[in-house]
């Protein structure tokens, strides 16, 4: 039975036992004629089939009814208000987005930080530093995070590590009332490990469906207007004063041009069942990554990332006026082994901008657990002199691709072996 058919009976019960000890208050006293009328009902769980506890921690503004509480609730002492009508719950476009207040983050020191000097990234003193990291795939589709305590980093660290990537989802932000701690957690921990951070704005839900506050999201192809820009204000201001921490403002931008990646405009999608899965056909108005860079920069001084279109790989838009109007950038690209993305085609996607530019890989990978392609991209990237991150410390197969075989850092075969070395050959713990 559900909650609502359990309160309805069990309202229903009650207000038959008041009938009868009126009738029997009637016969007993012939000069009597008042009558129980009008006991208001229990409120019923108007919401959406969401889990329980994910349901919990969202906030009061996203409950379109009042939601019954565990315990059973006595019934209100009879008056003549009109019983509750059911509200309609709101469509999910209709729903206002009132985020929650962002957890307040104690800065490091300014001189763990850094920025860049041209196209070279410095630390505070201005030596010259190259980040090199691994992403963890977890926090876009997660709102509490597993195997993200300071031992968990400090394994990151063994393998020569200096960074570490946390894709992150605008949805779970706004909408899941642990996330924000969470993620605030992690980046301390991975800190308190000696690594810096980059936190990438990997999944989003500009159509705010009732699924997306359980699952993140997806990966849309642009961010919206409305939480996403309000997820990057939330994020600026708590690390503004932390450039230990980059802002990567969009996963893997996608299915756009340059002048939609630049501007912003309307982004139609159409609902599918592969990947990037978008429950819904629909249109919604993207920020462009000028406007969102000067948002995020009106605020904060960290390093700001713009990946490229292309799920973040391509950045000829360098060469064709598309760089932003905005200090301290760098661009983000995503080489991994498809046939398009060769490294044959580097020079015209990301190489030949470089001299102008400052690049990063922040994410790559090979999908069949063999290295003869990502040996090409860091070895690209360290005759660029560019920071790279892999893709993925986590325990999983090829297909991920996946680089450990346990959360103590042991590398997953072959692929994960050569990464490690890879790794250490710049930087060792």
């Amino acid at each position: 039975m559900s909650q609502r058919a359990r309160v309805a009976a069990l309202t229903g019960t009650f207000v038959l036992i008041i009938a009868l000890i009126a009738v029997t208050i009637l016969h007993g006293h012939s000069g009597s004629s008042s009558l129980v009328s009008g006991a208001t009902p229990t409120p019923t769980n108007q919401a959406e089939s969401i889990d329980a506890g994910v349901l919990s921690e969202l906030p009061t503004a996203l409950a379109a009814q009042p939601t019954v509480a565990a315990t059973s609730t006595p019934v209100p002492a009879a008056t003549n208000t009109p019983a509750a009508t059911n509200t309609p719950r709101p469509k999910p476009t209709a729903t206002p987005y009132h985020p929650p207040k962002p957890p307040t983050v104690q800065p490091l020191p300014s001189a763990v930080g850094v920025h860049l000097n041209g196209t070279q990234l410095v630390d505070v003193n201005g030596n010259k530093i190259r980040l090199i990291g691994s992403n963890i795939s977890q926090l876009q589709y997660s709102c509490l995070s597993s195997h993200m305590e300071v031992g968990d980093f400090q394994a990151m660290r063994t393998w020569g590590l200096n960074a570490v990537r946390l894709p992150l989802s605008s949805e779970l932000w706004g909408h899941c009332g642990a996330y924000q701690n969470t993620v605030t957690t992690a980046v301390a921990n991975a800190e308190a490990a000696g690594l810096y951070v980059i936190l990438t704005m990997q999944w989003n839900a500009p159509f705010n469906l009732a699924q997306d506050q359980q699952n993140g999201g997806n990966q849309y192809p642009m961010p919206d207007t409305n939480q996403d820009v309000t997820f990057w204000q939330n994020v600026a201001g708590l690390y503004r004063q932390d450039t230990r921490v980059l802002f990567d403002m969009q996963g893997e931008p996608h299915n756009v041009d340059f002048n939609t990646w630049y501007n912003g405009g309307t982004i139609t999608v159409q609902a599918n069942g592969s990947f990037p899965y978008y429950p819904m056909s629909g249109s919604y108005q993207a920020i462009g990554m000028k406007a969102l860079a000067q948002i995020i920069r009106g605020i904060a001084p960290n390093i700001i990332i713009a990946s490229g279109i292309d799920y973040g790989y391509d950045l000829s838009g360098l060469g064709q006026g598309y760089a932003l109007p905005v200090s301290n950038v760098m661009y983000g690209t995503h080489p991994f082994d498809y046939s398009t993305k060769q490294p044959g085609d580097f020079g015209y996607a990301f190489g030949n901008y470089s001299n102008q530019y400052p690049i990063i890989f922040t994410e790559f990978g090979q999908y069949d657990c063999n290295t003869d392609y990502v040996s090409q991209v860091i070895n690209y990237a360290n005759a660029h002199n560019f920071s790279w991150f892999t893709w993925n410390w986590g325990i999983g197969d090829c297909a991920g691709p996946s680089l450990i075989a346990d959360y103590s850092g042991t590398p997953a075969g072959n692929y994960g072996a050569f990464m490690k070395s890879q790794s250490l050959a710049i930087y060792h713990p």
